[in-house]
């Protein structure tokens, strides 16, 4: 079931403003996607696959908005609020809107990572899924990457379980990976 919602198209916090990708957006995806690729190339596989050209990172960003207006997920861009830098993205994605929960999505510049920005940007969106109605949201972490998993712990997530063998890498190996869950209040 999807449901008729209206998500802020931006957020802000002490200092970044969040908000829905537009075509302007496209340089600022394709070089943060490119300067951090060697991070991201295991957990985002698909976000690095599809953001190799201007071409194909213009298709990203009609993609995420064409998910949005369907209610399928919601992805943010992270600016600064100082100069309006793009350092990272979060996603309320994997959306079930009839169990009230989804899962959440991000990265963040390597620049950008060590200054309790992610914090902020976690306490927006977490305020942003309340005001959808979702009671429990979900991370997937891989297991060697600590700082995400700080991050989780930080706002109380739950690691719930190891899935084996779960995300296949880039090798074409599979990973293991780990759910923390979180009960919104």
């Amino acid at each position: 079931m999807i449901k008729e919602v209206s998500p802020s198209l931006s957020l802000q916090t002490e200092r970044t403003f969040l908000r829905k990708y537009v075509p302007e957006d496209v340089h600022n995806i394709l070089y943060l996607v490119k300067r951090n690729k060697e991070r991201l190339k295991e957990h985002f596989p698909q976000t690095i696959s599809m953001v190799t050209s201007e071409d194909t990172s213009l298709d990203f960003i009609f993609l995420r908005s064409t998910e949005w207006e369907q209610n399928i997920s919601f992805t943010y861009g992270i600016f600064t609020k100082e100069t309006n830098e793009f350092i990272g993205q979060i996603t309320i994605k994997k959306i079930e809107w009839d169990k009230k929960e989804a899962e959440l999505g991000y990265f963040i510049d390597s620049q950008f990572e060590g200054k309790g920005i992610m914090s902020e940007v976690m306490t927006e969106i977490e305020r942003q899924c309340l005001k959808l109605d979702f009671k429990i949201l979900f991370l997937r972490i891989l297991p060697w990457n600590i700082k995400s998993i700080k991050l989780a712990e930080k706002f109380r997530y739950k690691n719930i379980k190891t899935l084996r063998e779960n995300i296949q890498n880039p090798d074409g190996g599979m990973n293991d990976i780990h759910l923390y869950s979180k009960y919104l209040k």
